[in-house]
């Protein structure tokens, strides 16, 4: 794992596991916590990247688009999203 909780969480779940296949229900769960803390983790380091976070919010490429359409196929149908900037 990046993250050193979810790293060490990660160690305690396979030492519990014995480095082998895990099938029970509780051990799922148990891996999508650690998945989550690593999540919660990034999203604090991204949140303090000073890259991300500074006062240049866009990098200027070319000219400033006016409308931008996005579609994405998911399990519930396709989703489109339509955007305008000024």
């Amino acid at each position: 794992m990046a993250t050193p909780l979810a790293q060490k969480e990660y160690d305690r779940h396979v030492h519990h596991s014995w480095r082998k296949p895990v099938h029970a229900t509780l051990a799922m769960h148990w891996a999508r916590l650690i998945e989550l803390l690593y999540s919660a983790e990034r999203c604090l380091e991204l949140a303090l990247d000073p890259d991300i976070t500074g006062k240049e919010l866009r990098a200027q490429l070319g000219p400033v688009p006016g409308e931008g359409v996005g579609i994405v196929e998911a399990r519930r149908g396709t989703l489109t999203h339509h955007y305008w900037t000024g």
